[in-house]
């Protein structure tokens, strides 16, 4: 028995708009359901000249391309891609000490966010955005409200704060395990 060739259209339309349609939802959940219950946050080191250089690198490189502004989301973005392209995500290191994270390479989500930390501040006092600053964030993740399981449920991660109160959760910890690096949105105290 033969499929009429409009069937066959109509039954490939119809099943590519829902794979479509449940990745648009997949992408909302995600986007909109991951959020950190604040827990503690300690001081980070300046980062050591090795750091330093590469920052400045990226920092000449983005500013060579048209796309350069200062825009604090484009300096979280620099910093995602410094991180995630230098540091791999292991459970067997883990150091608040950002140069020593750097040597190691091999680190948790303490480590990255150390790193980044680091250099966001960095970036901060030499482009001279005094109003901006980072911190090292150690908290407890929820799903759509839920608390995540044991190995997934405590997190260290970094917040920007700017202005007006305003708020940045970049995490280049997450842009090389699952996502773009901007998948947490909220932080609860």
């Amino acid at each position: 028995m033969l499929i009429s060739t409009k069937r066959i259209k109509f039954r490939w339309i119809a099943l590519s708009s829902l794979v479509i349609i449940l990745m648009i939802i997949g992408i909302i959940l995600i986007e909109s359901g991951f959020s950190y219950k604040f827990n503690n946050s300690t001081k980070i080191p300046e980062p050591n000249s090795e750091i330093k250089a590469v920052v400045n690198v990226a920092l000449d490189q983005d500013r060579q391309t048209n796309r350069w502004t200062e825009d604090i989301k484009n300096l979280c973005n620099i910093s995602n891609n410094i991180v995630s392209d230098r540091l791999s995500y292991s459970l067997k290191h883990s150091c608040y000490d950002p140069n020593q994270a750097w040597k190691i390479r091999n680190v948790n989500c303490t480590g990255y966010a150390a790193v980044q930390v680091s250099i966001l501040n960095y970036m901060f006092k030499t482009l001279g955005m005094k109003e901006y600053h980072a911190e090292w964030h150690s908290g407890t993740v929820y799903f759509l409200g839920m608390l995540m399981p044991a190995p997934l449920r405590s997190h260290c991660y970094t917040v920007v704060y700017g202005p007006n109160g305003t708020s940045f959760l970049p995490d280049a910890c997450f842009k090389d395990l699952v996502y773009d690096g901007w998948i947490v949105n909220k932080e609860n105290k």
